[in-house]
């Protein structure tokens, strides 16, 4: 099978992450969904207050390794008590995660899990739903308007939920337009990798109020969760837990403890 049509190939380190990803898709193998209803991502997010989607991520390609001895029980027992979801990598080479990863948390945690990746082809979906996944996330950066429904119609064919995620006025448009339920926006230069959460925050006012807001990325402290309530139905927090020697004090410290 050829490689998909209707990409976009974005500066840097996620124009080299698409290569490789597009490179790998005829390796990919999945094995048929598995058993069992999936879990209710979006209304999961939906809940009362500021929802939390706490995730499981090994490395980034801006800080190396976060948890170079991944507990993955540890990991899942201090979440479980706080997150609304559960979000694992699924990209080796930049994050040392793996669809093997998350079936390991799918059956550790009671809530939704998101598998975050770059998703450009149905196989990657397909593959995702046989490692237990709720939803998956789809980004505007790499996926046309066409593609990305495309994605979007494929993951509903397999019960997935999706988190198609924005991080310009530009995606958002796109993302808005799509009929997205669940909008992210990623306050992350996706090309630089650097952070500006007054831009994140500015774009999320814009997300009307009828779809699940998502602010990603950059989320470091409780100052910074604050500055999203109101704008946000739920916050995406990886690196400041994995990199916390207690998950569960760091969690309860930023404002998310339940």
């Amino acid at each position: 099978m050829s490689a998909p049509v209707g990409l976009r190939r974005p500066p840097g380190v996620l124009g080299e992450i698409l290569d490789r990803t597009v490179a790998e898709l005829p390796g990919l193998v999945a094995g048929p969904p598995a058993p069992g209803p999936r879990r209710d991502f979006v209304g999961a997010l939906r809940a009362p207050g500021l929802s939390l989607i706490a995730e499981v991520k090994p490395r980034s390609p801006s800080a190396g390794a976060l948890r170079p001895a991944l507990d993955v029980a540890a990991v899942c027992a201090a979440y479980a008590p706080h997150a609304q979801a559960v979000s694992v990598l699924v990209d080796g080479p930049h994050f040392g995660g793996s669809f093997a990863l998350l079936a390991q948390v799918r059956a550790r945690v009671p809530c939704p899990v998101l598998a975050k990746g770059f998703f450009v082809d149905e196989r990657q979906i397909d593959a995702a739903a046989a490692a237990g996944a709720d939803a998956v996330l789809l980004m505007a950066a790499l996926l046309a308007p066409a593609r990305l429904g495309a994605l979007r119609a494929h993951a509903r064919s397999r019960g997935l939920a999706a988190l198609v995620e924005a991080h310009d006025a530009t995606e958002l448009a796109e993302v808005v337009a799509s009929g997205a339920t669940v909008v992210g926006v990623n306050s992350r230069d996706l090309a630089t990798l650097r952070i500006d959460r007054a831009r994140g925050r500015a774009l999320l006012a814009t997300v009307p109020d009828d779809r699940v807001r998502v602010a990603e990325s950059g989320l470091h402290s409780k100052a910074d969760v604050d500055a999203v309530r109101g704008l946000a139905d739920a916050v995406l927090i990886g690196s400041a837990f994995m990199a916390a020697p207690d998950i569960a004090a760091r969690i309860v410290a930023m404002g998310l403890g339940r």
